[in-house]
C-alpha cells in the first residue's frame, strides 16, 4: 500500500509538468464530458473515447489511471499512470 501511495504521489508530481496534446475539439469534449460525468463507469468510457482520439491525451490517462486506483483495479490503474510518464 505504501508503495501504491508513493507511485501516485510520484506521478502527481510528474503530471503537474505535463503538457495536454489534444487532437482537435473532439477528444477535449469527451474528456470535459468524463469531468462532468458522476458515475465511474460512464467516466472511464468517457475517457476511452477521448484516447481513442488521441492516444497521447495524457490528462485522459491520468483521470481514468486514478478512477481505475479508486476501483481497487490497480493492474489497469498502473498500465494508464505509466503512460501518462511515458507519453508526457
Amino acid at each position: 500500500m505504501k508503495f501504491k501511495l508513493i507511485f501516485f504521489f510520484i506521478l502527481l508530481i510528474f503530471f503537474n509538468y505535463q503538457l495536454v496534446f489534444c487532437n482537435g475539439n473532439e477528444s477535449l469534449e469527451f474528456f470535459n464530458e468524463g469531468i462532468q460525468e458522476e458515475i465511474p463507469e460512464l467516466k472511464i468510457e468517457a475517457y476511452n473515447r477521448a484516447i481513442e482520439i488521441n492516444p497521447y491525451f495524457t490528462r485522459a490517462y491520468f483521470n481514468r489511471g486514478i478512477i481505475y486506483y479508486n476501483l481497487n483495479n490497480y493492474e489497469k490503474a498502473i498500465d494508464d499512470l505509466t503512460k501518462v510518464l511515458k507519453f508526457g
